[in-house]
């Protein structure tokens, strides 16, 4: 018998009908939203979310080639999970010839309009440079304004050259548009008819070939810079920052070869990591905050009172990193650091000679300061104190009346520990927390920290009785295992 086609009841049909007309009304209303409004979404979408969207309909691919401002092409957002996670030799050869095929598969289908930022973060070298020359011309003649290239150093062997930046042929002002630079494992050798980058305000170089006359010249005609930062740059011997009256935020990190730095700008941040080496400052200078991460080793009470310039009055925040191994010598006269807000010490201590007590004198030395941090590391045994070390020392009281937070880590309840713990807690009239933490929040670079039980009984017991029994003002928290 044929099956008889089931008939619908009038109520079922209302709500079908009532079902159609609110999925036609639901896409008639994102179509009819406005295409700022579009472009204004896609924008904020990560790109592969962002590509999804152009298969969806006609007019979203239209959407998606003028609304996505940001082409983030990455090994995440190009390659699939099981493409990045093989390793081989074979198949990184393999990554690359698919990264740069879906790069510029997608760089075809854009429209090139409106772009803010372009990032190409990827392991290539000066081999891809045709197809990298073209990805640069695309950026800047879109008018990007964030200009991206990493190209991932650490991939890389040391016979690898790497990519020239300046080998792509476009019109040096062309780059009027872009006021973010980062180069990541690039050559940069500036063309004999370049005029700079006018309206740059921010640069990177990491592992970047670059000579001292490229750079000083670069510095020179980039007038508008507010952030700098030099990284790992190996050729570099010496940096000077002349005329940049608008920077404000220096930052050099571990250039091997670099001897000296001399600035005369406007900057009131500077964070340095490497070795010591001269600084030369104008006097006309207004640094307000100063982070230095000494790679040698070197006492901070010398550095302070030997290498920071008495010219910084502006001097509000000061970070410093150090390994010491010989116990400095407390100057007679202590210069005044008047600016000095906020000092945090980060102290490697490999000598049992050494005496933490000395560091009491920097406190001297900021008389208002109000924040202050002391992280350590003991980087050899430790003994907690008990009374047959001998009695506690107290130095000359000396009140520190804006000094209101302080922050101890890595005690281990050595006397010396204790001592400067007590003299900052009877002498900080303003005090309202004192933090002593048993663990280390710093370690010493290459090297993994792990504290034993026994030091945290030790530090956890010591605070608790000597810093307990003189806490009138209940200031004092101990944090750690007992």
């Amino acid at each position: 018998m044929p099956n008889k086609k089931r008939k619908t009841s009038p109520g079922q049909q209302h709500e079908a009908a009532a079902k159609r007309k609110r999925i036609k009304r639901s896409k008639l209303q994102l179509i009819s939203l406005p295409t700022d409004i579009l472009f204004s979404v896609l924008s904020k979408l990560p790109l592969k979310e962002a590509l999804r969207t152009s298969v969806l309909s006609t007019q979203w691919k239209h959407v998606w080639r003028g609304g996505c401002t940001k082409l983030d092409f990455t090994r995440k957002t190009i390659l699939t999970k099981n493409e990045r996670t093989t390793f081989t030799s074979r198949s990184r050869d393999d990554n690359r010839k698919m990264f740069i095929k879906r790069v510029n598969s997608i760089i075809r289908q854009h429209s090139g309009i409106g772009i803010e930022q372009f990032r190409v973060i990827q392991p290539l070298h000066n081999e891809h440079a045709d197809y990298v020359d073209t990805w640069v011309n695309y950026a800047i003649e879109s008018k990007a304004k964030e200009l991206v290239l990493d190209m991932d150093w650490e991939a890389h062997g040391p016979e690898i050259v790497p990519y020239d930046f300046f080998s792509h042929s476009t019109n040096t002002n062309s780059y009027m548009h872009l006021n973010s630079l980062e180069l990541n494992f690039v050559s940069l050798r500036l063309p004999a008819d370049f005029t700079g980058f006018p309206n740059l305000t921010k640069l990177n170089l990491e592992s970047v070939n670059i000579t001292n006359e490229d750079t000083e010249h670069l510095l020179f005609i980039c007038t508008l810079l507010v952030s700098l930062r030099i990284a790992h740059c190996k050729m570099l011997t010496s940096l000077r920052t002349r005329h940049l009256n608008k920077l404000k935020h220096l930052v050099v990190l571990t250039c091997p070869l670099l001897q000296e730095i001399e600035l005369n700008c406007g900057i009131t941040q500077l964070d340095y990591r490497g070795p010591i080496i001269p600084l030369a400052l104008a006097r006309s200078l207004r640094l307000t905050n100063i982070c230095i991460k000494l790679s040698t080793k070197h006492s901070a009470i010398d550095f302070i009172f030997s290498e920071i310039p008495n010219t910084l009055h502006d001097l509000e925040v000061l970070t410093l990193r150090c390994t010491h191994i010989q116990r400095a010598v407390v100057p007679t006269r202590i210069f005044k650091f008047d600016s000095l807000r906020h000092l945090r010490l980060e102290t490697i201590i490999c000598r049992k000679k050494l005496d933490v007590l000395d560091l009491a004198c920097l406190l001297e030395a900021a008389p208002f300061l109000e924040k202050f941090e002391l992280h350590m590391v003991m980087n050899r045994d430790h003994r907690r104190y008990c009374l047959e070390d001998g009695e506690l020392r107290r130095l000359p009281s000396y009140p520190h009346c804006h000094l209101n937070m302080v922050h101890i880590t890595g005690f281990y309840g050595q006397k010396d520990q204790l001592e400067l713990a007590l003299y900052v807690l009877n002498n900080a009239t303003m005090l309202k927390e004192m933090k002593v933490e048993i663990s280390s929040t710093v370690h010493e670079p290459g090297k993994l920290f792990c504290a034993s039980f026994r030091i945290y009984s030790d530090g956890y017991s010591v605070a608790s009785e000597f810093l307990g029994r003189e806490d009138h003002n209940n200031v004092v928290h101990i944090l750690g295992s007992r």
